[in-house]
């Protein structure tokens, strides 16, 4: 009798652990994993029946910005310079700009030409050329070096240049190889071969939101969206013990399975309540994230740490404002010089628009941008600030300055 209770022990402990891991892995499943996985427990289960639902439909989006896309960038110096049909002209041009920032459409009307050529003298340098070369004459141009080494031998020796034919394009422009050498790489080496480069290329994807905030007249809506599409059924009429214990074992299964979904419902509806509650007037496209930590909200739903971080991976919200991800709610922040927090994302945007407008011909060190930040009440590090310039992949002041006397 002791044998038996020990075994029946064990075995309860391994089911046990087995729908803990379950409930884990349901957690941090994004939901189109999780729709498959459901899917494919419903085909593996003979106790489990679909139930009719509307099937999970993605939103075509890209990560939350973290500066203006090419196009809107384009856009705005076009609208500048054109108005009505020419306006428009111009954000086909620009529409059809492929990956690297070039314009390859041949056979241009007259009208579209002339367009184009003003579009080839927006920021970036080196934008809509035609390829590579004119690439590169366009951003001698806009440096005003036409009358340079470099122009002539990128303009009239072009094909010789790429082949490192150096004797023969000394002998053409009659220089010696050290001084054309020099203006390679004073003048040729610094320029791109990508113009968009200073542009993240983000594919469109499709996302899926676990989290809806619907507008409503009397304010706003929280969704959460429902997993659960089964129902338990037994097709079974078999009495005899072993088959009634298999039947009790797969019903169990799948009691544990409700048990865990609902449990992954329950704390995505807290945290959108949590949201609610903090982060309100950013959800309505009024404020800056308010940034919450995750060791507040373990605390608040009653979990470790670490299945907090599982809670929140993964996920979506849709908003009025647009769709983000859940984890940019959770960023890392730091502490105002009234002690408020800040976030992470505001502070890099301050530092983006600093370092834009800084003086090019004295770019700002960092320590004068961690002053710079601490009297708009950012208190920060300098290594901290380094650190964050560094994975903005802006320049330190000394390479800012190079590149901008080349």
């Amino acid at each position: 009798m002791h044998q038996f209770s020990v075994k029946h022990a064990q075995s309860q402990s391994i089911i046990l652990s087995k729908c803990l891991k379950q409930g884990l892995s349901i957690l941090q499943m994004p939901l189109p994993d999780l729709e498959n996985w459901l899917e494919d427990q419903i085909a593996k289960n003979p106790f489990l029946d679909n139930l009719p639902r509307t099937p999970l439909q993605g939103i075509a989006t890209v990560d939350l910005p973290k500066k203006p896309s090419r196009y809107e960038y384009l856009m705005k110096q076009a609208s500048l310079h054109f108005q009505n049909q020419e306006l428009k002209l111009a954000c086909e041009i620009i529409g059809n700009l492929d990956e690297k920032g070039f314009f390859q459409k041949t056979n241009l009307t007259e009208k579209e030409a002339e367009i184009l050529e003003v579009i080839q003298g927006f920021d970036p340098p080196g934008i809509a050329a035609q390829n590579l070369q004119e690439c590169l004459l366009i951003q001698l141009k806009i440096k005003k070096k036409q009358k340079s080494l470099a122009f002539q031998v990128i303009s009239q020796a072009y094909s010789l240049l790429l082949h490192q034919k150096w004797d023969k394009i000394c002998k053409t422009f009659k220089v010696s190889k050290s001084e054309l050498l020099k203006v390679i790489h004073r003048d040729i080496s610094s320029l791109t071969l990508n113009p968009s480069h200073m542009f993240e290329y983000e594919p469109t994807k499709l996302v899926y939101p676990d989290i809806s905030f619907e507008e409503k007249e009397d304010g706003l809506d929280l969704k959460i969206k429902e997993v659960i599409h089964f129902k338990i059924t037994n097709p079974y009429k078999i009495k005899d013990k072993e088959s009634e214990k298999w039947i009790e074992k797969n019903i169990k299964s799948i009691q544990w399975l409700q048990k865990n979904l609902k449990t992954r419902e329950f704390f995505l509806q807290k945290v959108g309540q949590i949201l609610l509650k903090t982060n309100l007037m950013f959800i309505k496209g009024e404020k800056d994230i308010t940034p919450i930590s995750i060791s507040d909200i373990a605390n608040k739903l009653g979990i470790h740490l670490s299945t907090a971080h599982r809670v929140i991976s993964n996920k979506y919200v849709s908003t009025p404002k647009g769709i983000f991800p859940l984890k940019i709610f959770f960023k890392s922040s730091m502490r105002s010089t009234k002690g408020e927090k800040i976030s992470n994302l505001k502070i890099f945007n301050q530092l983006k628009l600093i370092v834009h407008a800084e003086n090019k011909n004295r770019p700002l060190s960092d320590l004068e941008i961690v002053k710079k930040l601490q009297a708009q009440g950012i208190k920060i590090a300098r290594r901290t600030l380094t650190k964050y310039r560094e994975k903005l992949k802006i320049p330190s002041a000394r390479m800012r300055k190079a590149k901008n006397i080349n």
